[in-house]
C-alpha cells in the first residue's frame, strides 16, 4: 500500500527528472506518464505543454484536453495562437 508520503516522495522524484534537461524524449514521456498517473493532471501540465510546444508526438492533444478538463480555457486559446503563428 502507498502512503500520502510515499506517493509525494515518487511525485517529486518524477518532477524532479522531468526538470533534467538531459532527460531523453522517451524517458521523458515515460516519466511523463508516471506523473500524470500519480500526481494528476494539474501537476503534469507545464510538462505536457513543453512537449506540446515542442511538437513532439501526440502532446498538444494531451495538452488542449488537459486544459479543457482543469477548465483553462484562456490558456487554450493562448496556445492555439501561438500554434497558429509558427504554422
Amino acid at each position: 500500500m502507498h502512503t500520502p508520503v510515499m506517493l509525494q516522495e515518487a511525485v517529486d522524484f518524477l518532477q524532479r527528472e522531468l526538470d533534467r534537461r538531459d532527460l531523453p524524449v522517451s524517458a521523458r514521456e515515460e516519466r511523463l506518464y508516471a506523473l500524470i498517473d500519480h500526481g494528476g493532471l494539474d501537476k503534469a501540465l507545464p510538462y505536457i505543454r513543453a512537449l506540446a510546444e515542442a511538437r513532439v508526438s501526440q502532446w498538444a492533444g494531451v495538452y488542449e484536453e488537459g486544459l479543457r478538463q482543469l477548465g483553462h480555457t484562456q490558456e487554450l486559446v493562448d496556445f492555439w495562437q501561438r500554434s497558429a503563428v509558427r504554422s
